[in-house]
This record gives structure tokens, C-alpha cells and sequence, in this order.
């Protein structure tokens, strides 16, 4: 998630090389958040994880959230960058339980 470094930045101060950077941190957080969705509608349907994502949420707020994950949870930054995301999107928007 080293690409995500440049989340907080100003993008229109950005090089092109790290305007590249911030731009496969937020693909590959859409395609995670994507995957699971896929994964929830031709499986079981019931969701785990990744809840309650309110909507207007942006791929920016997302890119803040995981590299905050990251730098709150340094040990764990050789878990698969999925795994992170995930953790970090479920900490910040978790699940409601019924009952």
C-alpha cells in the first residue's frame, strides 16, 4: 500500500509518477471493495465485512483510511495488502449487528 503514501496529498501539486501512485492505490481499493461485492452476490449473500460503506463515501476518504490503517498498524503491514484494506474499511465502517 506504498502507493497510497500520496492520498493526502494535493493532487494538482503531484508528479506524474506520484500522481500514478495514488491513482493504483484507489484502483486497487476499488477493485477490492468490488471483488468482495462480486463475491457476495454469487455466494451466500450475507456480508461479513465491508457493511456499511455510506454512501458519497470517495476513493479518497477510502486511500485515507487504509493508510491511516497502516500507520496505526505497522506490524501487520506484511499481511496482503487485500487484507489490510479490508480490516481498514471494516474498522471505519463496521458492521451493524441486529439485535
Amino acid at each position: 500500500m506504498e502507493e497510497c503514501r500520496y492520498a493526502e496529498s494535493d493532487y494538482e501539486k503531484l508528479s506524474k509518477a506520484e500522481l500514478i501512485s495514488v491513482t493504483t492505490c484507489m484502483s486497487y481499493i476499488q477493485g477490492v471493495v468490488d471483488g468482495y461485492a462480486f463475491g457476495v452476490a454469487t455466494g451466500s449473500g450475507e456480508r461479513t465485512m465491508l457493511c456499511d460503506i455510506p454512501e458519497g463515501v470517495t476513493l479518497k476518504q477510502m486511500a485515507l483510511i487504509v493508510l491511516h490503517y497502516g500507520k496505526e498498524n505497522p506490524s501487520e503491514l506484511h499481511l496482503p495488502a487485500s487484507i489490510n484494506t479490508m480490516k481498514a474499511l471494516n474498522k471505519a465502517f463496521p458492521c451493524k449487528r441486529s439485535g
